[in-house]
């Protein structure tokens, strides 16, 4: 497996792993909520998977010049942000978010910061929501 396969691998089973672990956590306080929570894990991972096949199709036959995600045209690319204070109040759970172009790091973790900055504004979504924008994100819930 060449080392931008790997990364787009790693990537992906992290974002599976936020996914996991943020449904894992509140089941523990919403146990009347198993399966409501476990079927939602269950959409969202396979969500994830699809964006992954679709990636490693596109770079099947893409020439090898750098080891950057930035560098490549994947199609499609998700990542997960998880509740980090308790205003954020969307799903209880967190976001995927699904975009056509790579997000870098720095950028994933700014929207995350923001994003919980403002939760009260964003509190007429409701867990009900499933398709929203958001400054050219697409927010599946």
């Amino acid at each position: 497996m060449h080392k931008i396969q790997t990364l787009i691998a790693e990537h992906y089973d992290s974002v599976k792993t936020k996914v996991d672990i943020s449904v894992e956590t509140l089941i523990l306080t919403k146990v009347d909520q198993v399966d409501n929570l476990n079927s939602l894990k269950k959409t969202l991972i396979d969500k994830i998977n699809e964006i992954y096949q679709l990636n490693l199709k596109n770079i099947e036959s893409i020439e090898y010049t750098t080891d950057n995600l930035e560098d490549y045209k994947l199609g499609k690319f998700c990542f997960f942000i998880e509740k980090v204070n308790h205003k954020f109040e969307i799903t209880h759970l967190g976001m995927l978010l699904i975009t056509n172009v790579f997000v870098s790091r720095n950028i994933r973790e700014a929207l995350k910061k923001e994003l919980n900055n403002v939760a009260n504004d964003l509190s007429v979504l409701t867990s009900k929501s499933v398709v929203a924008g958001l400054a050219g994100f697409v927010l599946l819930l």
